[in-house]
This record gives structure tokens, C-alpha cells and sequence, in this order.
């Protein structure tokens, strides 16, 4: 009690006192202070990297949806193309004079249908036994050393085959010039006489490079580029597979190098080195397989690739007597296994996700300096 007395009428001691309890008080409000603003910048510098990272998948989703749109136009176009030809060839195939190989009335049959559809290279006719019976050159070949008619293997499989046709793997329509890159592939139907046995295969050498025409029209954005594909390398026509054997005429198992994905036709912007970065890790087997959105993939420049099989194209189609369409799938048989693939660089794709994210970077350094301006003014409140 003495103490106390003597405390209360110090009041020197009793100002040293205050002071303490309100510096003591001031340097917590401080920390308490520095926590807060240190907390409201982590989370303005989260935010701003949250940010940076939602805009950034949402432009990569942005232009995978807006390419693979771009893929299965063309691959619908690509599919349209071969359920027309093929078409043509097996209506022609139904014609009497070629069931009854009537060589005068075939021969102009061919003629006319050379005259109205230029992507006919060759049409010719056999019998059961491979032999010529007609052939005639459309204006798509320069040559006779283009033609390139069925192997007998191939003849003798479309004659045992009630019905059956054969779609041949893309080839170079002349492998004997190194400096040709035109290409073809060949489609032959058995055709049955009116006994309904096998007299002879109609076939076709089909020009591919109308397609080639298709693909170079497109136009995506500055680095923008379609590629169609197709599992293993360009081979000649003694060397295509044969629908529905699940084999190749060769019995030894491809080499990892023929297994790597043919780039056949591609837009004007494409170079070796984009097919080479392609070729190497373009995850083509997947894209066969899975229904994605599409890949990056690295390479001497990184890409952004969305892609579409021409086999699992959906075209429309009008009935008879109908004016509204109804989806038909395109023949899975009578299309090539092809991958249409459309890519942007990574930089293309990611470049308005970029701008954005200088933006962002300088709104939160603008949040900081607020911060730092805000930090110093309560510092100097509490020091004056």
C-alpha cells in the first residue's frame, strides 16, 4: 500500500509508465498492421497469378474448340469427297454394259464420267482374272506410266469377296519422278453379272489433289496450319492394305520409323521442320483412339494442335422425298484412315492470355504500391 503511495505521487514515473503501455501498444498495432497489409498483398499477388492462369486455359480451350471446328469442316469436306467418288464408281458399276463388259458401251460410259469429274485419273475394267478388258485416261494424268493397276492378289480377294471393294493407302501417282509429289490412291469394286457372279472389278485411280486445294483455301490467323495425316508412310499400290483383312500384304511387322505418322497434304505455311517436329511428337496414335480437344506439343516451336479423324465424320444427307436432312456416317470402309489436324503456335494461341497478363502484373504492382504508400503513412502516424 506504501508502495502504491509512493508510485502515485511520482509523476515522473507515472508519465515513463504511459509511455511504455503506449509504445508497448503502438509497436503491436504495427505488427498487427504489417500482418494485415502483408496478407492483402499475398492475396492480390494470388489472385493476380490465379488470374493469369484461368485466362490462360481459357484461351487454350478457346482455340483448341475454335481449330478442332476448323478440323472437322475439313475432314467433312475430305469425307464428302470420298463418299462421292466412291459412289460414282459403284453406280457405275451397275450399268449393263458394264455387268455384261460390253467394251464399246463401257468405253464411252468412261469417257463421260472422265469428262465430268477430273479427280478420275484412270478408270479400266477386268475380268475375273485381272486381265484389261477396257481403260481409259482422264485428263488428271499427264501419262500412261502413272497408271498403276491392281495386283492380281488384290483381284483374286475382290472375286472370292462376294461384294466386297478395295481402298487402297495414298501412293505417288509417279514414283518414277523424284521431282512429282501429286498423289492418288486407287478404289475398285467387284462387279457381278446377271447371274450375279463376279465378271469382272471396276476400279479407279482417284487424284488427291483437289484435296491439296481444300487444305491451301484455309486461312487461321497468322501461324495457323492444317496437316492431314495418315498412319505409316506413302506406299505403292502392291503395298496398300486391303479393307477388312486387318493386314498388310507384307507379313513382317513395321519398323517404328514406317509407323510414324505420312503427312500427305498440308497448308502453304508448313515447312520440313514443322513436319519433323510433327512427326516426332504429335501424339498421333491417341488422336486415332481418343475423341479430344487436341494436344500441345513441343518442338523447334511449340504447338497448339486440335485435330478430326475422317472416320468418324457425320455428313447430311436429303431423302427423295424429303427437304430436311438427316445425318448419315460416312463409310468408315470407304474413307482413308486420316487425321485432319489443325495447329497454332503456342505463342499465337496464348498471346491475348499474354497481353492480359501484363495487365494483370501491373495492377497488382499498382496493389503493392498502395500497400507500401499505405504502410508509410501509418508508420509515420504512429512515429509523430
Amino acid at each position: 500500500m506504501a508502495s502504491r503511495e509512493h508510485f502515485e505521487g511520482n509523476p515522473v514515473r507515472r508519465v515513463t509508465l504511459d509511455q511504455e503501455i503506449e509504445h508497448e501498444t503502438g509497436v503491436r498495432l504495427t505488427i498487427l498492421t504489417v500482418l494485415i497489409l502483408t496478407l492483402i498483398g499475398v492475396l492480390i499477388v494470388y489472385t493476380g497469378v490465379q488470374a493469369v492462369s484461368t485466362e490462360r486455359v481459357y484461351f487454350r480451350e478457346l482455340t483448341l474448340l475454335a481449330d478442332r471446328a476448323v478440323a472437322k469442316m475439313v475432314a467433312r469436306e475430305f469425307a464428302q469427297v470420298f463418299y462421292n467418288v466412291t459412289g460414282w464408281i459403284e453406280s457405275l458399276s451397275q450399268f449393263p454394259a458394264v455387268r455384261m463388259a460390253e467394251i464399246v458401251g463401257t468405253r464411252r460410259l468412261f469417257d463421260v464420267m472422265l469428262r465430268n469429274h477430273q479427280m478420275l485419273r484412270f478408270l479400266y475394267l477386268t475380268d475375273p482374272t485381272g486381265k484389261i478388258l477396257v481403260k481409259n485416261q482422264g485428263i488428271g494424268a499427264s501419262s500412261d506410266r502413272e497408271f498403276h493397276p491392281l495386283s492380281r492378289d488384290k483381284i483374286d480377294r475382290l472375286v472370292r469377296r462376294g461384294g466386297n471393294f478395295y481402298l487402297s493407302d495414298p501412293y505417288l501417282a509417279d514414283p518414277s519422278d523424284p521431282k512429282s509429289s501429286s498423289s492418288a490412291l486407287t478404289y475398285a469394286v467387284r462387279v457381278e453379272n446377271e447371274r450375279r457372279e463376279c465378271g469382272g472389278i471396276l476400279a479407279a485411280e482417284i487424284g488427291l489433289h483437289f484435296l491439296q486445294d481444300i487444305v491451301s483455301a484455309v486461312n487461321i490467323g497468322q501461324t495457323g496450319q492444317i496437316l492431314v495425316a495418315a498412319r505409316g508412310k506413302a506406299r505403292l499400290p502392291e503395298e496398300s492394305r486391303f479393307p477388312g483383312s486387318g493386314s498388310t500384304a507384307s507379313s513382317v511387322a513395321p519398323s517404328p520409323k514406317e509407323t510414324m505418322p505420312e503427312v500427305i497434304f498440308s497448308s502453304p505455311l508448313v515447312n520440313r521442320f514443322d513436319i519433323e517436329d510433327f512427326r516426332k511428337f504429335f501424339p498421333v496414335e491417341k488422336a486415332f483412339h481418343d475423341d479430344e480437344k487436341g494436344f500441345d506439343y513441343e518442338g523447334l516451336t511449340p504447338k497448339i494442335a486440335s485435330y478430326a479423324c475422317l472416320r468418324n465424320v457425320v455428313l447430311e444427307r436429303y431423302g427423295p422425298l424429303s427437304a430436311s436432312a438427316f445425318p448419315v456416317p460416312a463409310s468408315p470402309e470407304r474413307t482413308p484412315d486420316w487425321l485432319v489436324v489443325v495447329q497454332q503456335s503456342a505463342q499465337e494461341g496464348y498471346v491475348v492470355a499474354d497481353r492480359l497478363k501484363y495487365n494483370v502484373i501491373v495492377l497488382v504492382l499498382v496493389g503493392l504500391a498502395g500497400l507500401g504508400i499505405i504502410s508509410k503513412l501509418w508508420m509515420d502516424s504512429l512515429n509523430g
